[in-house]
């Protein structure tokens, strides 16, 4: 298991940090904006960048990115009954506005924001300038916007790259370690010297072979619970 557990560590770490590097090095080489932005800089700190089409592409102060439409847009604002907000395209409001909600429309340029280090979770500055839950306003950016909004940055990428790797590593190096020991002592021979008699070595034999299989049991069982279970990773988009 020692041995598994080095090996599996120095796999993580070769790995890991060869994905990190590349992640970080691509996402670098994107750029901090869209080819053909113009940047800006805001008073509070929010810089920003307009690309030809009218699309605004910025960060605010606290890191989190954010895109604004071109113009006004046509929306609605979900209320649901206990009192959450969504807004969400107009096409959307017969999808939504039903039952016991409350809709109400509005019209105007939106910006659709990613909290620092978030993958989704998306929220939507409103005309009004109040910030309610996206339902589906992400669903018609551009491309080129949206690719720029989910992605990552470079650090981001880097940290998370590195963690999966390390983390991956270990596991595999403790199945590894785990399956190699059990191997070997599912097929050590028992010790007939110490026995006091054939009947006792007999039993001692049983004891074995049932403590042997219940081990052998369980770890299939958390290994195959383990193997099931479904791994997100972050989609960095590049």
């Amino acid at each position: 298991m020692a041995a598994g557990l080095v090996a599996g560590f120095c796999l993580g770490v070769t790995f890991g940090l060869s994905e990190a590097t590349v992640l970080a090095i691509r996402a670098d080489m994107q750029g901090a904006y869209p080819v053909g932005a113009v940047p800006h800089t805001l008073p509070d700190g929010t810089h920003y960048a307009v690309t030809p089409d009218g699309w605004w592409h910025g960060r605010l102060p606290d890191g989190s990115k954010f895109v604004r439409t071109p113009g006004s847009v046509h929306g609605i604002i979900e209320q649901d009954p206990d009192g959450s907000l969504y807004a969400g395209t107009a096409s959307s409001a017969k999808d939504i506005c039903t039952g016991q909600t409350r809709c109400t429309a509005f019209y105007g340029p939106v910006e659709l924001r990613l909290p620092r280090g978030r993958y989704d979770g998306e929220q939507v500055k409103l005309p009004s300038g109040g910030i309610v839950d996206d339902y589906d306003f992400e669903n018609g950016l551009p491309s080129r916007t949206e690719r720029w909004l989910y992605a990552g940055s470079p650090g981001h990428l880097f940290g998370d790259a590195a963690t999966f790797g390390l983390w991956s590593g270990l596991a595999i190096g403790l199945l590894s370690g785990i399956a190699a020991g059990l191997h070997r002592w599912l097929i050590a021979p028992v010790d007939i010297t110490r026995s006091l008699s054939p009947l006792a070595s007999l039993r001692s034999d049983r004891t074995t072979a049932a403590a042997r299989s219940v081990i052998v049991f369980y770890f299939g069982i958390i290994a195959t619970a383990a193997l099931a279970t479904p791994l997100k990773l972050p989609d960095s988009t590049l």
